[in-house]
C-alpha cells in the first residue's frame, strides 16, 4: 500500500506516535494533518527541517500553541522567515507577535505596518512602533 494510503488507515493516535520518527515522505504526508498532537510530534523529530517547520507555520490549521513553541524553539527562533510568517499569522497572539518584533528584519517590520489587512490592528501598531524605534521615520 502506499505511505497515504497507510497514513490514513491510521487513528489519530497512531499519527500522533509516527510523526516523532517519521521519514521524510511520511512527515510530509503528516504535515497536511488538521490534529495539534501530531504538529506537536512533528516539531518535536528531530529529523525534521527547516522548510517543513515553515509549512506547518503557514498552515491554516495550526493553533496558537504551536506557533508559540516553534517561535520560542532554539532550532528556529533565529529564522528570519519562520519569525515573520508566524508574527503574521492570523492565530498568533498579538501580546506574542508584538514580542518577536525586535527579531524581524527591518523590511518585514515596514511591509507588516503598512498591511491594510489580513493583519490584526495590534499586530500591525507594534511592527510600526518597532520600525520607527528602529529606522526613526515615519512610513
Amino acid at each position: 500500500t502506499s505511505p497515504i494510503h497507510a497514513i490514513k488507515q491510521m487513528n489519530p493516535r497512531q499519527r500522533s506516535m509516527l510523526a516523532l520518527k517519521a521519514t521524510r515522505t511520511q512527515r510530509h504526508i503528516l504535515l497536511r494533518d488538521n490534529s495539534p498532537q501530531v504538529l506537536q510530534n512533528l516539531l518535536a523529530n528531530p529529523q525534521i527541517d527547516s522548510e517543513e517547520v515553515l509549512q506547518i507555520a503557514r498552515s491554516s490549521h495550526v493553533v496558537a500553541p504551536i506557533l508559540q513553541r516553534i517561535a520560542s524553539d532554539a532550532r528556529w527562533g533565529g529564522n528570519q522567515e519562520i519569525l515573520a510568517i508566524i508574527a503574521r499569522h492570523p492565530k498568533t497572539p498579538s501580546i506574542f507577535a508584538a514580542r518577536l518584533m525586535p527579531n524581524l528584519r527591518t523590511s518585514d517590520l515596514r511591509m507588516m505596518a503598512k498591511m491594510s489587512s489580513g493583519l490584526r490592528e495590534m499586530t500591525r501598531k507594534a511592527a510600526l512602533r518597532e520600525y520607527m524605534k528602529r529606522t526613526g521615520q515615519r512610513i
